[in-house]
């Protein structure tokens, strides 16, 4: 049997964690080799109907980022990166922050980013 690994989802917000990619589809499908299904495929990330998701626990975000820029995909028009421990580290400095919900600077207008019940969700609104 293979590794099973849920790519798509038909809800709006995905979830990232630690050092996250966020890519818009239709970068990857105008872009990307083998368009949007490959490059989910290759990277195991998640996608909904207008973003996909690539998150890593370390540093391995640069050789994803590498091939974003090989591709011809540009910072912040393709693509944005969030460190989502910077939310984490603020919550537990400040502990009632957990409790309520708050903006997440996604530094892009084409997307919208929140700490939610101790996680952090984006979606696509451009």
């Amino acid at each position: 049997m293979t590794n099973l690994h849920v790519t798509y989802t038909s809800f709006p917000r995905l979830r990232c964690v630690f050092c996250t990619i966020i890519i818009r589809n239709q970068s990857l499908q105008e872009k990307y080799p083998g368009g949007l299904e490959a490059f989910v495929r290759h990277f195991n990330a998640r996608c909904n109907d207008r973003i996909a998701v690539y998150c890593d626990m370390g540093s391995d975000i640069g050789d994803v980022l590498m091939v974003l820029h090989q591709c011809g995909m540009k910072e912040f028009e393709d693509f944005t990166t969030l460190d989502t421990v910077d939310s984490e580290m603020w919550c537990c400095a400040k502990p009632e922050m957990r409790k309520r919900s708050f903006s997440v600077d996604t530094r892009v207008e084409w997307l919208k980013g929140q700490f939610w019940k101790g996680n952090v969700w984006v979606w696509f609104c451009g």
